[in-house]
């Protein structure tokens, strides 16, 4: 599915189901993969089962990011997501190197 594509259906689940719906699948779908990745630890957790999580952990991210950009149309949420994940990368690195 192409990235436009991807979008207009993220979109229209938002329409259909609602924020509020939405944020709340969130948070369920992140406690579903805290449940998933907390089972490694018992060697009980099935890679797929993690990686389906992890996919639909992702598909709500996206939407909520759709929601942050409708709420803060003066601000560039994608840049300002990157550049926060390069500063927490580069002090993870720097955090490394002292080590």
């Amino acid at each position: 599915m192409s990235e436009v594509k991807r979008e207009v259906v993220l979109k229209k689940a938002l329409k259909v189901y609602g924020e509020p719906a939405q944020l709340m699948m969130l948070q369920e779908e992140m406690g579903e993969l805290i449940q998933q990745v907390s089972k490694i630890y018992r060697e009980k957790s099935i890679f797929s089962e993690i990686v389906d999580e992890i996919a639909d952990v992702r598909i709500m991210i996206d939407q909520l990011i759709l929601i942050l950009q409708s709420k803060n149309k003066k601000r560039q949420v994608l840049m300002e997501i990157k550049e926060r994940e390069k500063f927490k990368i580069q002090r993870l690195s720097d955090n490394l190197i002292v080590r």
